[in-house]
């Protein structure tokens, strides 16, 4: 796909960004804001062990497009797919953060652990007000912040998980208990799955 679309970095209506795992979704500096994407840009971040995404995937793709506009109609609500893809291996992908929507997520290669946590008060965060993002790096045993967690799952190709908006929600790509890569035979391939989200925040309603 950076081979057929002028895709940049850190901008608008084509944007990528290769997070740097566990940072609070900080990006890495080697890749600059306006930089164009080279195409073996998913290569290079998972020999580097970082996450790359790609957003606005329902713009590139026609399958992801029609498949978004079935959601669209279905929830009346602005729906974008995000594509995440994480190298093998990873204890902490994802620190916990909240998102100020709901979303749905599809694992289509590899595997990822998740850990749900739903919010120690109420679901109704604003965009402005997300916690663990913008490099903020959250524990998930704060209980100022989050409960216990509700959901903790691996998630393999096929499988979908259903993530509230403002619950929290933390990622891995390696066993909790052993280290190693998840996903049994396919332990050590990268973790690509969607993000199919909801913005729900402007009709103050979530599923």
């Amino acid at each position: 796909m950076a081979r057929l679309w002028p895709l940049r970095f850190l901008r608008n209506h084509g944007t990528a960004v290769v997070h740097t795992p566990g940072s609070g979704f900080l990006a890495d500096p080697r890749w600059e804001r306006g930089a164009a994407v080279p195409p073996d840009i998913v290569e290079v971040a998972l020999a580097a062990e970082r996450t790359f995404v790609l957003h606005n995937l329902e713009v590139y793709s026609p399958p992801v497009a029609a498949f978004t506009r079935s959601v669209v109609a279905f929830f009346h609500a602005y729906t974008q797919v995000n594509l995440y893809v994480s190298p093998a291996g990873l204890e902490v992908a994802t620190s916990p953060h909240q998102d100020a929507h709901s979303v749905f997520i599809v694992q289509a290669r590899g595997c990822k652990r998740w850990s749900v946590h739903p919010p120690a008060r109420g679901n109704w965060t604003l965009r402005s007000l997300q916690r663990g993002k913008a490099g903020e790096v959250l524990s998930p045993s704060d209980g100022s912040l989050m409960q216990p967690p509700s959901i903790e799952a691996t998630l393999t190709p096929g499988d979908v998980l259903y993530v509230p908006r403002a619950f929290f929600h933390a990622t891995a790509t390696a066993d909790a208990a052993t280290g190693d890569s998840c996903g049994g035979a396919d332990a050590g391939d990268p973790s690509a799955a969607l993000t199919i989200s909801v913005l729900s925040e402007d009709v103050f309603a979530t599923w």
